[in-house]
């Protein structure tokens, strides 16, 4: 689970230019509709949402 969770994440790192601390999700309105465009962010950085799901 760890390994899966770490080759996810550092896709992710690698396709948004980012530090996992500074991760952010972006929504884009294409194939949505009329949905407008939005930008969503972890208070504390994905990264360390992560950790603090993995130490549970």
């Amino acid at each position: 689970m760890h390994r899966l969770v770490r080759m996810f994440l550092s896709f992710i790192e690698i396709h948004e230019g980012s530090d996992l601390t500074e991760l952010s999700t972006k929504s884009y309105t294409q194939g949505e509709g009329s949905l407008e465009e939005c930008d969503l962010a972890v208070a504390n950085g994905l990264g360390s949402f992560i950790k603090q799901v993995a130490e549970q």
